[in-house]
This record gives structure tokens, C-alpha cells and sequence, in this order.
């Protein structure tokens, strides 16, 4: 499942979304999430607190234009390996790799040029 939450699920005005986005996620029940525009999931215990919610292991990949991105897992799949994908992009990118039966699986969640 991937999904851009703009804004990081807060706009300046009107009601914050995380509550929904968590209980659209929590409906489709995905092994893998990517998502987008995290704005101010980069603080402290942010991202872990949704990831919890979710029952998901989190990847995040920091931007200095405010707009993390990221890949949730759901336990028992574990990454194979992790990590931000480097410039040039305008956003940022985070890739995980997923080991299966049928061979490696890469999941990337991307923020690319607007």
C-alpha cells in the first residue's frame, strides 16, 4: 500500500487526518506501507508512535525540504536491508529490501518533484 498523507496529516487549518490514515490502514491490513509527505514525523517518537498503531516496524528517510518519507513493515517480514536513497531528488526516497521465497523484494516510497 503506498499513500502521500499530506502535510503529514495536519494542515494548518482543519482537523488532523493521522487518526484516519491509521484506521484506513489498519481496514487493508498491508505487510508493506509506503508512505509520503511526513511532515514533522521526523521528531521524536512521532514516527514510532504511528508505526505502533499500525503494528509496523518503521524506515525513514529525512529531507531538509520537510517532507520525510517512509516504509512501514508488518512484523514477521523483516528488511533484508535499509536505507534513504541519495540525490538527486527534490524530496527524498527511502528503499527497503524484503527477502521472500520467490527472491528479494525492493519497496521504495518516494517524494519526487512536484
Amino acid at each position: 500500500m503506498t499513500w502521500n498523507i499530506r502535510t503529514g496529516g495536519r494542515d494548518r487549518t482543519g482537523p488532523d487526518r493521522r487518526d484516519l490514515v491509521c484506521r484506513v490502514v489498519t481496514a487493508q491490513t498491508p505487510d508493506v506501507l509506503a508512505v509520503q509527505e511526513l511532515r514533522g514525523f521526523d521528531r521524536p517518537g512521532v514516527l514510532a508512535g504511528f508505526a505502533d498503531r499500525l503494528g509496523m516496524r518503521p524506515y525513514l528517510a529525512r529531507t531538509c525540504l520537510g517532507q520525510p518519507v517512509a516504509v512501514l513493515v508488518r512484523p514477521p517480514w523483516r528488511p533484508s536491508s535499509a536505507g534513504p536513497v541519495r540525490r538527486p531528488l527534490h524530496h527524498a526516497a527511502q528503499r527497503v529490501e524484503l527477502a521472500t521465497t520467490a527472491g528479494p523484494l525492493t519497496v521504495l516510497s518516494a517524494h519526487l518533484d512536484p
